[in-house]
């Protein structure tokens, strides 16, 4: 896919523009997984695909065409997405987590005040912390972390489930005492 994501872009930007929708028809599909792995809110991914092709046709004059393009276009929807959730995180004053299959927006929707999300964080000891810092603030992969963090990739995985797992468990104990 990557080559013929590399020609349908300098032909874009030689000024075929028939060949946007044929870029659009093989590579949506990819930027909307690249969306939604990075957005709060999963179902704002469409928007920020389309914005991406939006973006990318604006500035296609700044593709490098030595550069592989595919990763040019995921570049974009990924900056989009972090735009997207800051300007989300501003509307809703409350830092919500990344959401994968709609079962944290679920549970992050009944934390009212970011106060109790901290207080809950805090309870976790600070290398804990420091994880999911790294995984949900700055949207790191596991494989960047465990750079970081000088653990293997399936170690890191394994912790951050297992954090998640807890932290869910004292939000919902919360919920059932208020």
């Amino acid at each position: 896919m990557g080559s013929e994501v590399n020609r349908l872009l300098k032909k874009i930007k030689d000024g075929d523009l028939t060949k946007r929708e044929e870029l659009f028809k093989i590579t949506a599909g990819h930027l909307l997984g690249v969306a939604r792995r990075y957005l709060y809110n999963a179902e704002d991914a469409e928007d920020v695909v389309a914005e991406t092709f939006v973006r990318a046709f604006r500035y296609i004059h700044a593709y490098d065409e030595s550069q592989e393009g595919y990763n040019w276009l995921c570049k974009i929807a990924q900056h989009l997405a972090f735009d997207h959730n800051e300007q989300y995180k501003a509307k809703t004053g409350v830092a919500l987590m990344e959401n994968r299959d709609g079962a944290l927006d679920h549970i992050m929707e009944k934390v009212e005040l970011e106060t109790d999300f901290v207080e809950v964080l805090g309870r976790f000891s600070l290398n804990d912390q420091h994880l999911i810092y790294l995984r949900f603030w700055e949207h790191l992969s596991y494989r960047e972390i465990s750079a970081r963090v000088g653990k293997s990739k399936s170690l890191v995985a394994k912790r951050l489930k297992i954090i998640l797992k807890e932290f869910f468990k004292i939000i919902e104990k919360e919920w059932k005492n208020d």
